[in-house]
């Protein structure tokens, strides 16, 4: 028999008759505990990954663009400028707007902070993303008239058609500080989904916000999309070279990571401490395995002095237990992989699920019947599905940290077999 079959041979034996053994765990409950903690990462990490990507690509089309390059107020770049932007290379459109803080008050007297986006006539031709991502276009915007979030409608009590005044700051040196209020009607209600936008976010035409003397209110922003995200740091590094836009002219360019700082270090942040904390249940795992094995050390003393003293290298002892530790960590991992995806690939129709449920628990107990709408993902979270984004290398790397786990407990417990001679142990049994 080969070296690796009798090794093979032997962790057979011993761990197979392991339940047996007194005082010793069963390795499928390590299998278990490792299954467990790599399926439920799979699933909070593909549920986190489809919110972030999914929000992030929103605050992309929406909010921040791939590069906002912001010009002061009375500045009004030549058109010969722009054409010269858009043909740049890798620039994939460019949307001039306008944008304000601003007071939205309903004739029921309600009232609320709007971020207000003031637009030019055929937006939708200039970024079709940002039409298609809150599902607007020119016609939204008819002449005094303001688009606003579903969100926001609801708030103050808005439906389309209705009328809705917008209270605006002014002032000026001579002046001082004044307010200027609109009375629009709501041209139409848009829901992009995301609460941020569908609350606080409406869409005005740029041609109705004039303040004294004609000039304009807000400062001017150019929403600059680029055919690859990634290459922003170029866009910044190319663009003040162009003709038309001077640095004496007071323009700003800020690149969607640093306009979005903040949010994308919370992101990271959430993601590594989320890691961290499910991470612990390997921890334990590798913890209880590593005592079981050296339980078994320390119940296999005999035996193990007997290999020993037929030739058995310590490398080949240590094997023995490293090996059983490798199956216990494929097991767990493995079982793990599998029910972790097959939840993530129908994430929708498990909350679904248990949401009928709960709902028809909940009638047991209160004499009710389940709700309208139970069962729905919509009628529970503000949004339509769960979106999910697994990336494989991030799921292979779990998989891989389990079965390591294992394989590193097994490993440790292993020395203690190479502590003690044979002699020794013969002696004291």
């Amino acid at each position: 028999m080969s070296q690796q079959g009798w090794i093979s041979l032997v962790s057979g034996r011993w761990f197979s008759s392991r339940s047996r053994l007194a005082g010793a765990s069963s390795p499928w409950l390590a299998s278990f505990g490792i299954a467990a903690g790599v399926a439920t990462l799979v699933v909070v990490m593909a549920v986190m990954n489809g919110f972030q990507t999914g929000y992030m690509q929103a605050l992309l089309e929406v909010s921040s663009f791939h590069a906002r390059i912001t010009l002061p107020i009375d500045a009004v770049p030549p058109a010969a400028a722009l054409d010269s932007l858009r043909s740049m290379p890798g620039v994939r459109s460019v949307l001039p707007f306008r944008e304000i803080t601003a007071l939205l008050a309903a004739e029921n007297g309600r009232n609320l902070p709007v971020r207000l986006l003031l637009l030019p006539q055929g937006f939708e031709k200039l970024d079709p993303g940002f039409a298609r991502e809150l599902g607007v276009g020119s016609a939204s915007l008819a002449e005094n008239s303001i688009c606003i979030g579903s969100e926001l409608g609801r708030q103050l009590g808005l439906g389309e058609s209705e009328r809705a005044n917008i209270v605006l700051p002014t002032g000026n040196e001579d002046d001082g500080i004044g307010i200027r209020e609109l009375s629009l009607t709501v041209g139409s209600i848009f829901k992009s989904g995301y609460y941020q936008f569908d609350s606080a976010l409406a869409l005005a035409p740029e041609s109705l916000f004039v303040g004294a003397e004609g000039r304009p209110v807000g400062e001017l922003v150019l929403g600059v999309k680029l055919r690859h995200q990634d290459r922003d740091a170029d866009f910044a590094a190319s663009f003040p070279a162009l003709a038309g836009f001077l640095p004496a002219s007071g323009y700003r360019v800020e690149s969607w990571r640093e306009y979005n700082r903040s949010f994308f270090g919370a992101l990271r942040t959430e993601k590594v401490m989320m890691l961290l904390l499910i991470g612990l249940v390997f921890l334990v795992v590798a913890v209880n395995i590593h005592h079981a094995m050296r339980r078994i050390v320390a119940m296999r003393g005999e035996d193990i002095a007997v290999l020993r003293a037929l030739g058995a290298r310590t490398e080949d002892l240590r094997g023995i237990f490293v090996r059983n530790g490798l199956v216990t960590g494929t097991r767990g991992a493995a079982v793990g992989l599998a029910i972790g995806l097959a939840i993530v690939f129908n994430i929708n129709a498990v909350i679904s699920s248990a949401s009928t449920v709960a709902a028809f628990v909940g009638g047991l107990f209160s004499g009710l019947g389940g709700g309208e709408g139970a069962g729905t993902v919509g009628s529970v979270f503000y949004l339509q599905s769960v979106p999910v984004a697994v990336f494989w290398p991030e799921t292979i790397g779990i998989a891989a940290v389990a079965l390591a786990s294992a394989v590193i407990a097994s490993m440790s417990a292993s020395h203690e077999s190479a502590r003690r001679l044979p002699s020794e142990i013969l002696r004291n049994e």
